[in-house]
Formats: C-alpha cells, structure tokens, sequence
C-alpha cells in the first residue's frame, strides 16, 4: 500500500525497520534505492540531502533511505521544504531507534511506522527526572525503577524501560557521546548478573 506523503519514519531497530521497508518496497518493482548513514544528521547533512533532491526521476521512483542515529530538531525543520515539495516520485524513508522530540505539528507532515513500544516513562517524567538534583534522581529511581522487593529480572526489563526514556528524551538534541554512553549502559544491562543500579548510578553521573 503506498503512502499518501513522500516522507516515512521508521521508529525501531534497523533490523526491524528494513522489514518494513521490504514490504514498502514491494509496491515499487523497479525503484531506484540510494541509502545512507549518519551518526548526527544535522544542518549541512540536510542541505546536502536538498541538493540530491534536485535530481528528478523520469519514470520509475527514487527511494533515500536515512539510517539516522542523532538527529537535531533544526536539521529535521530544515528538510521540511524538501519535503513539501519533492521531485517527482522522490521518496525519503528515515529510520531512528527511537521517536525524536519534535513538536506533533512537525510529525503531522510524515507518516510515522512506530516499530516498537514506547517506554513506559513518558518524556513528562523525563522532564521532570532531569532537573532533579542528583540525590533526587536517585531517589527516584530505587522508587520508581529498581525496586527491592521485585525479581532480577524485572528490575533488568524496569532499568531498559527507563534507558528507553531517557534516550527518547536526549534524541534530537545532538549530543552523540551522551547517546553513545546510554546505548553502552543498555548493552552492559544485557550482561549476566550485571547490576543495574550500579549501572544507572553512573549514568547519572554521565548525565549531570
């Protein structure tokens, strides 16, 4: 089934995301595909997506595919343009790992394939989270994250719910070490009998 805007989003890991796409693109038999990959995707990465979009397609479609890990809210408005006007048959899928802060009347403009459930720390308590002071922080995670009476292995799947949170929160703002620093906290979460309060102790560290 083909879109009804040029521009997809792929919220979800590559692996999933690409399955989407190979479904996607079962409707374009003959479309050209060019795919590219960023770590930060910011202004000069946009205005050079731009130029590439003045090459028109005759006949069949021109597919980007953006595998995007940071991407700043400036650089998304500054597509926006490309977007509302493409050439013709252009199409632009961007696949992140998780939904970027961008303001809903700038999503409205995409169509977005959520891929994978959205934290149970809304980006409300996110906010919050973040202007506590660090004893705060603490404080609330031994509440709210690792509590003491439950098994191991919920307070494993509690402690990726909140990195989930907390990525979804910092995506979008540019800071690539600190994206790098949670995805590492997230793979140390993965390692048997690792402490997951130890680990979100020393993010906190990282994050203030």
């Amino acid at each position: 089934m083909q879109s009804n805007f040029n521009v997809n989003f792929y919220i979800g890991d590559t692996e999933e995301a690409d399955i989407k796409l190979k479904e996607i693109l079962k409707d374009y038999p003959k479309a050209s595909v060019v795919r590219h990959e960023y770590d930060r995707f910011g202004i000069d990465e946009a205005r050079s997506l731009r130029e590439k979009n003045t090459i028109s397609v005759a006949d069949d479609t021109l597919h980007h595919i953006l595998y995007i890990k940071v991407i700043s809210g400036i650089a998304f408005e500054a597509l926006l343009k490309t977007f509302e006007e493409p050439q013709k048959n252009t199409f632009y899928h961007i696949v992140l790992k998780d939904t970027p802060a961008f303001k809903d009347t700038v999503l409205s403009r995409v169509n977005v394939f959520n891929l994978k459930r959205s934290s149970a720390f809304s980006q409300d308590d996110m906010k919050k989270f973040i202007k506590l002071g660090l004893k705060e922080q603490e404080e609330f995670i031994k509440k709210n994250v690792i509590i003491d009476k439950e098994e191991y292995s919920q307070k494993i799947s509690n402690t990726r719910d909140f990195l989930k949170g907390v990525m979804q929160y910092f995506q979008g703002q540019g800071n690539i070490e600190l994206m790098k620093k949670i995805e590492q906290a997230d793979r140390l979460i993965n390692i048997e009998e690792a402490n997951p309060k130890n680990v979100l102790l020393h993010l906190l560290l990282e994050i203030n």
